[in-house]
């Protein structure tokens, strides 16, 4: 028996599918799980007027700004990333997302972006190469953010969701659940465990079976793509991975997969994956497929848990990196 639970937060949607207990049990420790998702969004949702992020990005600029324990955790990860990844996952572009249309001007409810949707006001505004993380300053002993740069705008998203996932995934082991396959939105996924009589949990890299399908145990997948999410301007279609390097967006047909053992990890890979041209060092036990028209480059990576599936039936499909 599979218990199946969702919910909408951080603007998008987590589900989630429990197994090895009871019905209540499972539903139980769901609900718990879930609970961290919403404590999250409080904190981190770019989508969410009230957030502690929207305070963030309205006040550092002028001042170093109070933040909860989990907050500078996360920032200070995301200072981490941006190393590791020369800059190419850039949590400081919130400003020329803005600037590309992927941002309402009003209140917006968590989970209803809607693809291609217009930012009318900002549309026509030219975005900006990002000064990055360098530019944003944590004080450990105030417990600070303060950005150097006026321009700097946080957006968590290509983070923020993983470190969900990672939390629902530690709740869920806590309360015994032996069994569970744990996603947001279309791009990112932790298994644990695995389904009975099964290898472990398939999941389809693209809608149509073209791709090679990932068999998942106790490991998490993200993927990204310029077609992700995308929004209309006067300019055509844009989509949300910008390369830091340029502030201008990732083709669209540019996707990236990334097997780690965190799901905010393998998340943030994925977007810098497909946000830079450059090649990049990756940590040894990935395993990444990368590709698109402008250059398949999984040739110099290791997908040894990528797996062709030859019957899709029951498959979880990630639609993130399907083409337009």
């Amino acid at each position: 028996m599979i218990e199946r639970l969702a919910i909408c937060a951080m603007g998008t949607r987590f589900e989630m599918a429990l197994s090895g207990a009871s019905s209540p049990v499972l539903r139980a420790a769901g609900e718990a799980a879930f609970d961290e998702v919403l404590h999250l969004h409080r904190l981190w949702s770019a989508f969410d007027p009230g957030s502690l992020l929207t305070r963030v990005n309205r006040l550092a600029a002028g001042r170093g700004v109070a933040i909860d324990g989990e907050t500078f955790a996360i920032l200070a990860l995301a200072r981490e990333l941006w190393e590791q990844t020369q800059g190419a996952f850039d949590p400081t572009m919130g400003g020329t997302m803005r600037a590309l249309g992927h941002r309402s001007q009003g209140k917006r409810s968590p989970g209803k972006w809607a693809q291609g949707e217009r930012d009318t006001a900002g549309s026509s505004r030219e975005p900006t190469p990002s000064p990055g993380m360098a530019a944003v300053e944590l004080d450990a002993d105030l417990g600070t953010v303060r950005f150097l740069d006026p321009s700097i705008e946080l957006d968590l998203g290509g983070l923020a969701k993983g470190v969900a996932i990672d939390r629902v995934g530690e709740s869920l082991r806590e309360s015994g659940v032996p069994c569970a396959l744990v996603s947001g939105g279309t791009s990112s996924v932790l298994a644990i465990g695995t389904p009975p009589d099964s290898e472990g949990w398939p999941i389809a890299l693209d809608a149509d079976g073209k791709l090679p399908c990932a068999h998942l145990r106790d490991v998490s997948l993200g993927v990204s793509a310029g077609s992700g999410r995308v929004a209309k301007s006067i300019h055509g279609l844009r989509g949300h991975v910008i390369d830091p390097e340029r502030g201008t967006p990732a083709p669209l047909d540019r996707w990236a997969a990334v097997v780690a053992d965190s799901a905010a990890v393998a998340d943030a890979w994925a977007t810098a994956l497909i946000a830079t041209e450059r090649s990049l060092e990756l940590p040894p036990d990935f395993s990444v497929l990368v590709g698109g028209t402008d250059g398949d480059r999984s040739g110099a990576f290791r997908p040894a848990i990528i797996e062709r599936r030859q019957d899709p039936r029951g498959v979880f499909r990630s639609r993130a990196i399907s083409s337009p």
